[in-house]
């Protein structure tokens, strides 16, 4: 029997030493158990099984206390008290060995003690690729998903046929995110051709109801009058980069007026805002050491791709999220849970190192954790302690409210940062904050005809592109368009996502179909209705994202959506019905079958606990 690692059967057993001797049961005599195991720390692992629901539901706590990764003396120990009679371990040799990717093959012989004998060194080797397709789904569901492949990828032929002709040349991760073997024929993104108000129109002529929305850009669908005359009067007056923006100091003002924040500065993206927040808050406290929250997404500046640690002794020292990501990069981060009472302690004991606290107020990656009493907490600590309060609004400011996460939750931050629909669909990134850390940026106020002068000491700040005049044309637009409206157009975004959200799932519960869409104001995520995960979801998940797309939704790979105001209700009713066809349809063919939870559901009460990793 031969296990490859990854989401190994084993590890995701609630006790790995039972699931281990029922395999050495069935092994015939002299049958071997080949393991091929990751026995070295991985963070990018730790940061999967943390996001995946599943891993923290094992009991044998005593074995896996910090992470599903066994050291290869663990694995041995395991294998022989689970009644093997010889247990080999063999580093896998080829290829790069570092403490991220060290694998060793692990063999249990049910009887005999001759391994070593079987598996001695050859000056010959070969590559294996393990077809594992077949491993993951029975003949029906197979079968189906093969049609299925068929039907989609002709339909969207052209969008596959731009994405195998430029890949040579184009480095693209949204292709490979999230990977599924079974899946990698439709492992493509869209190729968009053209759009207007709540649709888009691909290079194969498809329509489909955008629920991408630009990764949350189009608050109000595409094409709207307001932001189309905008641009087009900015063209008008020819490209100009190098004088200051006209409008860029009532964008200011405008943000200022909607949000409450004191002072405002722009930059080109939210990883931008963040890293410089982050700058500010370390200059104005003096401090080095930041907290951030598993689940949380900042940007991708080296100082914040960090994940919390498998080993606690170390004092909550990140590690980083991937390679080439250096570890002196976030030795002054702390990665902690998401509201957790026991995070709020470790902060209150560190805050006199802490510069900042980092937060998405509700987490893109995690919509139904929504903690205000912890915000609260938070916001009254950091306060006292002097630490900056950041809340990243990148997708949440202007979306749920006028005034962001801070209006909603009725908390006030030191420093915040905002972009996506505030651009218009304009790249565009925005720190706004208190006037002390503000002023770090520039020294502070002065005038003219008297004798001050910048006295703040401040940080270094710059960009080609800042406060670029197209971008400022469009955000002047959105936030003129949001102050006329009011709270009624977030109100009723909302109260229309909230509709489409309970319907749904009202629908799965009656169908009992395993799958429930979580949500916060108008951002909604289709899950697995026990595993959370934005990283990992079923295999039924994903192909229930794809069928979608077929049946003409548009979805993204990081299958977060969004509706706009540009939506109608006949619009909702169109995704609730595309929805219910493509479950009809995968039951077809062997996918979500009736009852199928209870075929996999352990009634044993799970511990609470904090996890080790994350």
């Amino acid at each position: 029997l031969l296990v490859r690692n990854w989401l190994s059967l084993f590890r995701a057993t609630t006790y790995m030493s039972d699931t281990l001797s029922h395999v050495r049961q069935l092994l015939a005599p002299g049958g071997m158990l080949v393991l091929w195991e990751k026995t070295a720390p991985q963070r990018w692992l730790d940061l999967i099984f943390g996001l995946l629901g599943g891993w923290q539901k094992f009991n044998d706590l005593d074995l896996r206390p910090d992470s599903p990764l066994l050291s290869s003396s663990k694995w041995e120990q395991l294998l022989s008290e689970s009644g093997f009679a010889e247990v080999v371990t063999v580093p896998k040799t080829g290829g790069r060995s570092t403490a991220l990717s060290k694998e060793t093959v692990i063999i249990a012989q049910a009887e005999s003690n001759k391994i070593k004998e079987k598996i001695s060194a050859t000056n010959t080797s070969r590559k294996v690729a393990l077809n594992k397709r077949k491993a993951a789904l029975n003949k029906q569901q197979q079968s189906y998903l093969d049609e299925f492949i068929t039907t989609y990828t002709r339909k969207t032929q052209k969008s596959q046929e731009t994405a195998q002709r430029y890949r040579p040349l184009l480095a693209d991760k949204r292709a490979t995110a999230k990977w599924i073997m079974e899946l990698k024929e439709m492992r493509y993104p869209i190729v968009g051709e053209s759009a207007n108000g709540s649709r888009m129109w691909d290079v194969d002529g498809n329509e489909y109801i955008d629920i991408s929305l630009g990764f949350g850009v189009h608050l109000f669908g595409h094409k709207p009058q307001f932001i189309t005359e905008a641009i087009q009067n900015w063209l008008n007056q020819g490209v100009q980069v190098g004088p200051q923006a006209k409008f860029v100091g009532e964008v200011a003002q405008l943000i200022q007026e909607l949000t409450g924040m004191e002072r405002v500065a722009f930059c080109n993206s939210g990883t931008e805002a963040m890293m410089t927040a982050v700058r500010l808050a370390r200059l104005t406290t003096g401090r080095d050491r930041i907290v951030m929250f598993t689940n949380s997404y900042h940007g991708h500046s080296d100082g914040v791709l960090a994940v919390a640690p498998t080993n606690l002794d170390n004092n909550h020292q990140a590690v980083p999220v991937s390679p080439g990501v250096l570890q002196n990069m976030v030795d002054d981060v702390i990665v902690l849970n998401y509201g957790a009472s026991e995070s709020l302690d470790i902060i209150r004991a560190n805050g006199h190192k802490l510069a900042a606290v980092l937060v998405e107020p509700v987490q893109s990656r995690r919509l139904s954790l929504q903690p205000k009493e912890f915000l609260q907490e938070l916001r009254q600590f950091t306060k006292q302690a002097g630490i900056a309060l950041i809340f990243d609004e990148v997708i949440t400011g202007f979306r749920i409210h006028p005034g962001g996460a801070q209006a909603w939750f009725d908390i006030e931050a030191d420093i915040v940062a905002y972009g996506k629909c505030v651009g218009g669909g304009v790249p565009i990134g925005i720190i706004a904050g208190k006037g002390d850390y503000m002023d770090g940026l520039d020294g502070g106020q002065w005038h003219y005809g008297d004798d001050s002068y910048p006295h703040k000491l401040q940080t270094f700040f710059g960009g080609t592109f800042n406060k670029n005049p197209l971008a400022m044309a469009t955000a002047k637009a959105v936030l003129e368009h949001l102050q006329r409206e009011g709270l009624s157009l977030q109100e009723n975004l909302n109260q229309g996502t909230s509709k489409l959200v309970e319907t749904l799932n009202t629908y799965f519960k009656q169908e009992d179909v395993p799958v429930k869409v979580i949500y916060f104001a108008s951002i909604f995520q289709f899950v697995s209705s026990d595993n959370e995960s934005y990283i990992f979801q079923p295999i039924e998940v994903e192909i229930l994202i794809h069928h979608l797309i077929k049946k003409g939704l548009y979805i993204w790979e990081g299958r977060i959506c969004f509706l706009s105001t540009a939506h109608t209700e006949q619009d909702i009713d169109y995704i609730i019905s595309a929805v219910k066809e493509s479950i009809s349809e995968m039951r077809q063919g062997g996918f979500f079958p009736k009852n199928n939870q209870q075929i996999y559901q352990i009634n044993v009460k799970q511990p609470e606990r904090v996890r080790g990793a994350l």
